[in-house]
């Protein structure tokens, strides 16, 4: 598989823009768990809640690409966001939007437990979740029914946890 690192940055930044301009507030955390890419919060406050992004970008000039994720990264907490290249669109029309629920609709691979979204050379058929104003309301929608004890454990409790195992075993 070619090295999508370029475009995983790329992605990134043009995902963290649009959330902002979006006026949600968009943190880079400085651990990769559960696919975070991002948090997502709606505001600041006690009980505060989030949503996490995992953002993707790849390219299809050339040839067809594929994302891939985790089955056990997957929660109703979880959007992916896919950037595109495909050479003829401009990147406001090549940013996608996935949910868990649309994650489950993708091909699923049992033995390696991970699901597979195919990305054709023509991306007009991903045109249903390409972001916007009506897709946005996703990610807001992510926030507000997210599990504040489930999701702040599964992303922080479960670095500590591995951080400690490690800390005892020295």
């Amino acid at each position: 598989m070619p090295d999508t690192t370029h475009m995983e940055y790329t992605a990134e930044d043009l995902i963290a823009h649009k959330l902002q301009k979006a006026n949600l507030l968009v943190a880079k955390p400085k651990f990769d768990r559960e696919g975070c890419d991002l948090l997502v919060f709606k505001e600041l406050k006690d009980g505060v809640k989030f949503c996490r992004i995992q953002c993707k970008g790849r390219t299809v000039i050339e040839n067809t690409s594929s994302v891939e994720i985790p089955k056990q990264y997957v929660s109703p907490s979880l959007i992916v966001f896919l950037y595109v290249e495909d050479g003829t669109t401009n990147s406001d029309d090549s940013v996608f939007i996935f949910n868990s629920t649309d994650i489950e609709k993708w091909n699923y691979d049992q033995e390696r437990d991970i699901y597979k979204l195919h990305i054709p050379k023509d991306i007009t058929g991903l045109s249903f979740n390409k972001l916007d104003s009506g897709t946005i309301r996703l990610v807001e929608s992510a926030i507000k029914s997210a599990e504040i004890h489930g999701d702040f454990k599964r992303v922080i409790h479960g670095r500590m946890e591995s951080e400690l195992s490690g800390f005892r075993s020295n």
